[in-house]
């Protein structure tokens, strides 16, 4: 008989469901199934199966917990990105990720450090502790408080511009028992911009899977930095001027702008290089801009702490006195700049002679903001140009006179369109007869609300707008008009003179105007004559000459208005193709009380008659002037003494009487 060793016990397997419960689908049913296979084995095959069952387990909660990182991972970054996208500034970029990395799982501090441009090292700019604690350091602020950086980690990683981690620390981080850290490296526009560093207490968080992933973190906050970084050029770049590297017009806008919201008073001076465009065409222009960056320098030396300097344009520019600087803007600008900026520059081996005119307006009294008070001080600048003098302030008075005259040229552009310019006539007298020979068309505005308005107050208005081409135009044709309505009534019209503005006759259509409005009346009757300022004459002799003779061409004669106070010469009045002289009123009204003006108009009615040139006289209100004039054999006069100026009809009685 046989004896037969006894089977070694075995404890039993458990059931194949419960032993894959905790495994994934497939792995589980396969378990099952094997499980299920072997209940009946030996031992041997049952210590198998229980073997694999421990590994399968131990490689399953690995792969969770990898899962649970991961996820954990990837969530952080999408809580990045907002921040990533929305930041408007470095400061607030960099907490935000430090403040959300500082709340993950293992991480004990976050803190990004910056190379700082005038030193060339790191030093701390922001971080977050999981404890909620949070930081932002200032240039040169102690940092013996942050016993946590690591330093040299830190600047290894931005050296090699690679991930570095250690996990043996053994500085003041084991006061705060940190025991590992990875210093990452950031970049913005491919230079190296500073380092994010993880702080850990546990020596190993810092492991491969940190390795693998860690750069996506700097990754993402590199191009939130690169972003900033360049918004923070360009907004450097618009408030700088190229050419000098100081502060632009903006920045100066920006700052008065500033000044008028907190209430502040002061001036603003604008300080322009005379002739700067000769300059430029004369040395060329590398020789300019370096003029002017040489002033530039001069005056960003000079100018104190409490002023705002700007390079506001080619050749100027601005800067804002404070109420309560020392002394007043002129003698700011009489004492310090002109002697700063005025004088010799030696440029691109050129030597440049350099002066400076400078204007002034005030805040809050002429604006509160840096267009309209640099648009006053340049007119006070150009006011001081005008009397020759180096410094202007605005006035104020001038600018309401310019307001109230724009507003004028407004409503006669309406008057011309609505026709409200009517004509007077005042009679002109021969001094020999007495009788009229003549009369000259003046303007005057019939005004829908004022009635009629004088023409001192809108003549120069019209002149200096170039109304009066239009306005003019109307004149002679109405003229015309009139005086055909007299010849059709049997009143035997005089010539009438018709005055002609420097810009009308100037203008190419004067000959044609004059044409058709003879065609109104008899031309051949001769019922139009002109009447021309010496300033209209100072021009293109030429010119003149030709517009002159093509006008007499047509049978009107042609009359040189306030003869004696223009500019033209004698010579110059031999060649001119004239009929008349009219000798100006201020002579006519002093040559009975002063010897000196009665020789002047003596030689005005000489020289015209040895010109083959008759004389009217203008401004005639006393019997003694029209006595002395027709002694000195003056033709015609005009003035007070016989009519003032009457409308139409008036005039119309007048010559049937």
């Amino acid at each position: 008989m046989t004896s037969t060793a006894p089977r070694p016990s075995v404890a039993p397997l458990p059931p194949a469901a419960e032993c894959a419960t905790a495994l994934p689908g497939d792995d589980a049913a396969q378990l099952a199934a094997f499980i299920g296979g072997v209940q009946l084995a030996d031992a041997g095959a049952q210590q198998t199966a229980l073997a694999a069952l421990e590994r399968l387990q131990a490689s399953h909660a690995e792969l969770q917990e990898k899962l649970v990182r991961h996820d954990s991972f990837y969530g952080l970054l999408s809580l990045l990105t907002p921040v990533v996208s929305r930041a408007k500034s470095l400061e607030s970029l960099c907490l935000g990720t430090c403040r959300i990395i500082a709340t993950q799982a293992g991480i004990q501090i976050a803190g990004v450090s910056l190379c700082d441009e005038s030193t060339g090292k790191l030093r701390l700019f922001v971080s977050a502790e999981r404890d909620g604690a949070e930081l932002e350091w200032r240039s040169g602020d102690d940092e013996s408080g942050a016993d946590w950086f690591a330093p040299e980690l830190a600047a290894s990683a931005l050296e090699c511009g690679e991930m570095q981690f250690s996990n043996n620390l053994n500085t003041g981080c084991q006061r705060r028992r940190i025991a590992s850290c990875m210093a990452i490296p950031l970049f913005a526009n491919n230079k190296r911009w500073g380092v994010l560093s993880l702080y850990s207490l546990q020596n190993d968080l810092f492991d491969a899977f940190y390795l693998e992933r860690a750069s996506e973190i700097g990754t993402e906050l590199s191009f939130g930095l690169e972003r900033l970084v360049n918004t923070q050029e360009l907004y450097r770049l618009a408030r700088t001027n190229p050419l000098t590297g100081l502060p632009s017009r903006m920045h100066f806008e920006e700052q008065i702008a500033a000044f008028a919201a907190a209430e502040m008073r002061g001036t603003v001076l604008l300080i322009n290089i005379n002739r700067f465009d000769e300059i430029s065409s004369a040395y060329g222009n590398s020789a300019a801009i370096g003029l002017m960056r040489a002033i530039a320098q001069r005056l960003n030396m000079e100018v104190a702490a409490n002023m705002v300097l700007s390079h506001i344009g080619i050749g100027r520019f601005a800067l804002f006195f404070p109420a309560d600087a020392d002394g007043s803007p002129l003698s700011y600008i009489r004492d310090t700049i002109v002697p700063l900026l005025q004088g010799s520059y030696h440029v691109d081996e050129h030597r440049i002679w350099c002066t400076i005119n400078a204007g002034a307006a005030a805040l809050p009294e002429d604006g509160t903001s840096a267009d309209a008070l640099l648009v006053k001080a340049w007119d006070a600048l150009a006011g001081a140009r005008i009397k020759e003098e180096r410094f202007g302030y605005y006035d104020r008075h001038a600018d309401q006179a310019l307001a109230r005259e724009l507003s004028l040229e407004s409503e006669l552009r309406d008057a011309i369109v609505r026709g409200e310019f009517v004509n007077y006539y005042q009679p002109k007298i021969d001094l020999k007869t007495g009788k009229l020979s003549g009369a000259e068309a003046l303007i005057r505005w019939n005004h829908p609300t004022r009635g009629i308005v004088a023409p001192i107050e809108f003549v120069p208005v019209l002149e200096r707008s170039g109304l009066v081409i239009a306005a003019g135009r109307q004149v002679m044709e109405r003229a015309m008009t009139d005086w055909r309505e007299w010849h059709d009534a049997g009143l035997m019209p005089p010539q009438i003179a018709v005055n002609v503005a420097p810009a009308q006759f100037r203008c190419d259509t004067l000959i044609g105007d004059i044409e058709r409005v003879l065609e109104i009346a008899e031309a051949h009757l001769q019922p139009l004559s002109i009447e021309i300022t010496e300033s209209s004459l100072v021009a293109d002799h030429a010119r003149v000459v030709e517009i002159l003779t093509r006008i007499r061409n047509l049978e009107v004669p042609i009359a040189i208005d306030d003869f004696g106070t223009g500019y033209s010469s004698l010579a110059y009045l031999v060649t001119l193709p004239v009929d008349v002289l009219k000798v100006d009123r201020s002579f006519v009204m002093k040559m009975a009380h002063d010897a000196g003006y009665m020789g002047l108009v003596s030689t005005i009615v000489s020289l015209a008659h040895n010109l083959d040139l008759k004389v009217v006289a203008e401004g005639i209100e006393t019997e003694e002037e029209a006595k002395l004039l027709r002694l000195l054999r003056c033709e015609q006069g005009q003035g007070y003494l016989y009519s003032r100026p009457v409308p139409a009809a008036e005039f119309a009685a007048m010559l049937g009487r």
